[in-house]
This record gives structure tokens, C-alpha cells and sequence, in this order.
């Protein structure tokens, strides 16, 4: 039994209403029905035999949905070369009723900010990532089900200096690969 009992705060005042239902959250996922209940007696309650006039509304059946699980997020390599090296994030391995799934990807450095790398996608995976930063970074893939439901999961990788210096025909030569990809996402930070 997914019930949940709410009471009416305020007054009617010239016929107008105010009032605030204290949000039973989060709830389990299941089927609900939201009821309204009108009384020509405050602080009475609805099954309370008091006598008291009551109408009550019902609302039509809807669904809390339970985000997409189980899903996991890799990158590949685990370790890579500053401004050399194309990372690949991606995703597999979640289970939901709301199919299909659309997966974005992002990075995250020690500050606490993301990149997004891509917008939502039917594709299970985001490459051509060029970090142009030093150090360790977080990688994201966040899974949304047809019902909105988001959830994500992480991995880690290591972003090092380059063992040599880079030529300009590198740096363009990795610049040339992620322009010809046509990702608008894929990013040089």
C-alpha cells in the first residue's frame, strides 16, 4: 500500500483558499493516486465518522519512476599524456523499464566542476577528449530513461605531462583528428 496522508494548512477567505501539502518525498516507485479532500470542518479527517461534509477528489493513476541502475562508466585509457591523448568515456551495463536510454558524458578536474563533452545521446560512448590539464581526473556518464529519470555513474583516470615536448605537428595533428570527428562536444580545456 503506497498511502500517504497530507493535511490542509491555511484558510478560505472570501471564498478563495491557500493551502500547502507536505511533500511525501521521496516515495517509493509505484502507482499513486493523489486525492483531494474538501471538509465543511477543519481539523476533521476523512474516514473519522464525524459527521462533518466531505468531497473528495481522486486523480488518474501515475507512475514515480525509478531511475536507470547498475549502469557503470569507463575510460579509456586509464592514463593518458596532456594535450596528447584521446580519451574515450562510455557506458554499458544499465538495467530500466523505460527504454530506450540516452547517456550524456562528461569530466570532471579536483575543482568540483564538469565539462560536458556530450549532449544527450542514444550513443554508449563520447571520444576525441583532449585534456589540456595535469592530474586526476573523474569521469561521468549519466543514463536517462524515456520518463526522465536520470542517474550516473564514475570512473577515474590519470591525466600526465608529456614524457617529451610536444611538436606543433602533434598538437595539430590531435586537433585535426578531433575536428574531422564533426563533434561539436569533443574539447580542448
Amino acid at each position: 500500500d503506497n498511502s500517504t496522508d497530507a493535511v490542509m494548512v491555511g484558510q478560505v477567505e472570501n471564498g478563495l483558499g491557500t493551502f500547502s501539502i507536505p511533500a511525501p518525498l521521496p516515495v517509493p516507485t509505484g502507482t499513486y493516486i493523489m486525492r483531494l479532500t474538501l471538509s465543511d470542518s477543519s481539523n476533521s479527517a476523512y474516514d473519522s465518522g464525524s459527521g462533518s461534509l466531505f468531497f473528495y477528489f481522486d486523480s488518474e493513476q501515475f507512475l514515480v519512476d525509478e531511475p536507470p541502475a547498475n549502469g557503470v562508466a569507463k575510460i579509456y585509457p586509464t592514463v593518458g599524456n596532456v594535450s596528447s591523448t584521446l580519451f574515450r568515456i562510455s557506458t554499458l551495463g544499465w538495467v530500466d523499464d523505460d527504454l530506450p536510454l540516452q547517456n550524456r558524458f562528461s569530466w570532471k578536474f579536483a575543482d568540483g566542476t564538469y565539462q560536458i563533452v556530450s549532449a544527450w545521446t542514444y550513443s554508449s560512448s563520447a571520444g576525441n577528449i583532449l585534456i589540456g590539464k595535469v592530474g586526476s581526473i573523474t569521469a561521468r556518464a549519466e543514463a536517462r530513461d524515456t520518463l526522465g529519470s536520470i542517474t550516473a555513474a564514475y570512473t577515474e583516470a590519470t591525466v600526465q605531462e608529456n614524457s617529451v615536448a610536444l611538436s606543433e605537428a602533434d598538437i595539430a595533428s590531435s586537433l585535426a583528428s578531433i575536428a574531422s570527428a564533426g563533434d561539436t562536444y569533443a574539447t580542448l580545456s
